[in-house]
Formats: structure tokens, sequence, C-alpha cells
């Protein structure tokens, strides 16, 4: 009990004797509280002023509190005047003998059960406003507070003595792309990563070959889907694994050749025996036995369907939060098949498309994690060989949010020959307008055998052609 009565009432005004009177203290604290976390009104008032009084002078009020507050001190209202006398009386005689150490570590479960506090009357405001994933994500939020700890930021003499200078691609995670994956043109923590086609024309595939290279690197990836099923997305990743196909076939696969610089020097195409297929009786067993050597790279990779048009950025982040206190599970690279199918107010397509946008960096950077998304490129796409950023559907500023974007390029001729083109639109820290080549076999579940970068475009399509 005692200690419930020192995270009430008498914490409280111990928190504000310090932020009146320690000039060393007030910056730890207003750092760390809102005064609205102060349950009485007198409180809060006396916290503001001292607060002003603090980021004017770079010291506590002290001495000048009677002088801030006059005009409580002498309202005409008596209750009010007396209420104030009170809590300055308290203050200046607590001010001598305060247990400073004490009252700074109590300062994190005082922050939390406030917050927790109101967000609770939050929340059941906007349940009765029938803002239900607001609510869910309002209750996480206050349940999970924490101080934010001081950081100073990166001195230039820090930078020059850490290894990340040296290595700008530490913290990539690899596409599987070669020439993409040298140039550092991966998802990355706290970074959006953008892919751009054509309605139907490979951006699940892409989503789920990242979501692939990032588990056989060692991390968490949640795969969130809002068009197709649960199901049909884990039997895309276990084709890719294991390079598997559907059914029973016979398929030929694209080969790159290279002269002795490793440069494109022509196509040509090999006949792919039956691979094992899902439909067959013994692949259950087949595979059962095959993922153990996978380890824990299959459980790395949790895909999660939401209805298409539903799932909002609110939504999605309560189910963050819930995924991590349920599960422990904290993704390294979160993808979102695709955010133009989140929940989008029609009535203001182009703003609110751009708010989600927005919204998934946001997750992004709070949660320092990659976040991996597609896009469909709108009409005049369709008729290009090419996408860029003028092709971006609904709202350029997804363009302008991202901080990589590639194009995934296909004419229908490439695509009877298993051929695509990715095209750098846009690279936050290196330059834009590589055109990559990559070799796919969608039967047998591979998004990208084999790519190189292309530099001389009138040799590809002569080879394009030439295959016809």
């Amino acid at each position: 009990m005692a200690d419930n009565k020192k995270l009430s009432g008498a914490l409280q005004e111990n928190i504000l004797t310090l932020l009146c009177f320690d000039t060393e203290a007030c910056s730890t604290i207003i750092a760390a509280i809102e005064p609205e976390l102060f349950e009485s009104a007198v409180i809060r008032n006396t916290a503001d002023v001292a607060i002003a009084y603090y980021r004017k002078y770079k010291k506590a009020a002290a001495e000048h509190l009677p002088d801030l507050l006059e005009d409580h001190l002498t309202s005409k209202k008596r209750a009010e005047a007396k209420m104030y006398t009170d809590l300055l009386n308290d203050l200046f005689s607590l001010r001598e003998d305060i247990n400073r150490k004490y009252v700074l570590d109590q300062l994190q479960s005082f922050v939390r059960q406030q917050s927790i506090r109101r967000s609770i009357i939050l929340a059941a405001e906007q349940l009765q406003q029938g803002q239900l994933d607001a609510a869910e994500r309002t209750i996480t939020e206050g349940v999970k507070k924490r101080i934010s700890v001081f950081e100073r930021g990166l001195s230039i003499a820090d930078a020059i003595e850490s290894s990340a200078l040296y290595d700008s691609y530490v913290d990539t995670i690899r596409t599987g792309i070669e020439p993409l994956d040298r140039d550092g043109i991966c998802p990355a923590p706290g970074e959006l990563y953008t892919v751009l086609a054509l309605a139907n024309r490979g951006k699940s595939w892409w989503l789920q070959s990242l979501g692939k290279f990032a588990a056989l690197q060692r991390k968490n990836v949640l795969h969130v889907t809002l068009e197709m099923s649960e199901e049909k997305i884990a039997r895309r990743y276990v084709q890719s694994f294991f390079s598997m196909t559907r059914r029973p076939e016979n398929f030929r696969v694209p080969l790159i050749e290279r002269d002795n610089s490793g440069r494109f020097t022509g196509l040509k195409w090999r006949q792919q025996r039956k691979r094992p297929a899902l439909i067959d009786p013994k692949s259950r067993k087949r595979l059962t036995n095959r993922s153990a050597s996978f380890g824990k790279k299959f459980q790395r990779i949790l895909v999660k369907q939401f209805p298409t048009g539903q799932l909002t950025t609110d939504g999605l982040y309560s189910y963050l939060e819930m995924l991590e206190m349920e599960e422990g599970f904290v993704p390294d690279m979160l993808i979102i098949d695709y955010a133009d199918l989140m929940h989008i107010d029609t009535a203001n397509l182009r703003v609110d498309t751009g708010r989600v946008y927005k919204d998934l960096r946001g997750i992004a950077v709070d949660r320092n994690f990659a976040v991996v998304t597609a896009s469909q490129s709108n009409r005049s796409g369709e008729d290009s060989r090419l996408l860029s950023m003028k092709h971006f559907a609904e709202d350029y500023s997804k363009a302008a949010i991202s901080d990589n974007i590639v194009s995934y390029n296909q004419t229908k001729e490439e695509k009877e020959l298993s051929l695509a083109r990715l095209f750098v639109v846009k690279a936050r820290d290196e330059s834009s307008g590589q055109e990559v080549l990559i070799t796919q076999s969608y039967a047998s579940g591979q998004f990208a055998l084999d790519s190189i970068r292309i530099r001389n475009n009138k040799d590809y399509w002569q080879q394009v052609d030439g295959a016809q």
C-alpha cells in the first residue's frame, strides 16, 4: 500500500519539487514526462510554468515560483488560492529533504502508471465512437510506455572511429540480386522499400523472394498479405526454398552468357528436367525431412492475412504490439503485400494513399525494421518498357516517401522467355538509373535465378527479338 501511495499523490509532488527546485534534474524530468500525466490541475499548471521557466532561463524556477503563480495565489476564488498556497508551502518544505535519486528512479513507474490510466480513458472514448483499431493501439501504447533516454547524437569524431562509416551497407538485408546487393539498394532498418510494377505482373513473387532471402540471413520476416491467402503465400515460399513445381511439368530456363569481364554477351535456354511437385503424394514426407536442415529459418517467416481494404495503420501497429507480447516475435522485415490494398478513404484517395505510406515509414523508423511493399503503376505504364517515377498510381508522394524504389519491367515477349528487368527508380544513398536483367522460373518458384547489369540495351533487345 505504501508503494501505491508513492505512485500517486506523494510521488507526483516529489517529481514536481525537483522540477521546480533542482536545475540538474530538470532536463531529465522534462524529457520523461508531459504535464498531462499529473492528475491535479494545480500540479499540471505549476509544472507548466516551471517547464516554461527552465526552457527560457536554463535553470529551475525556485524562488520565482510565487511570482509565476501570482494570479492563482491572489485569485478571488478562495478555494483556488488556498490550493495553490498549500501546494507551494508543501514544495518549499519538501525541497530540503527530498531523496533526489529515489524520485528519479521512480520516474519510469510514474510514467507507465499514468500513461496506462490515460490510455484507458482515451480508449473508452474511442470505443464509443466506433474506433476499435485506434482504441486497441491506444491501450497497447499505454501499456508499453517507456521513458525515452536522452541521446546527444553523433559527432563527426565519433563517426570516424565507427566501423559503420566504412561499411555503408552493414545493416541492409540482401535481396539475392547481385547488382542491387553490390550497390546496397536493399531493404534496411528504418526505411521503406517500394516495388513498382504493372497489375498482375510479379509484385507478390518479388516480395516473397525478398522475404526468403531475409530469412536466409537469419532475419525475422512478417509477411502481411491483403490479397492472397496465407496458404498460397506459404506455398510460394515452399516452392522457392525447395525449387518445386506445383504439378509435374517440363519447362525451360534462360541462362545469361558473359565475357571474361563479366559483361552481358547473350542468352541461351536450357530444358529443365521435371522438378519435385507439390501434388506428388511423397512430397509431404520429403519436405518434412528436408525442412529439418533449414533449422529455425522457416520459423523466421510468419504469414498473416488481413481482409482487402480493411487493415488500418493503427490496426497494423496494434497487431505488431500483440505479436511481440503474445508470441515474442519481433520482425526485422515487414512485408506489406501490398500497401495500396490497405484501408484508404476513397473519397480522399490521393491524400489518404500518401498518408498510408507516411505511416508505414513512420512504423519502420519507430520499430527500427525494414518495411517492404509494392505499388501498382498507373495505366500509362502499360505502354512503357520502363516504369519510372511518373508511373506511380494515385499519389506521387509515395515516391517521395520511399527510401528506395525499384520497378519491375517485362514486355509480353520477355514474359514468354522468362526474362524481366529491374530499374532503380530511386536510391536514397546511391545514384539511380541502373537497369538489371533477371532470369526467372515461376514454375519452380524462383523470382530471380541469375542477374546482370545491362549496359547496352541494343544488344539485349536483339537477343530477345532473335529468340522469338
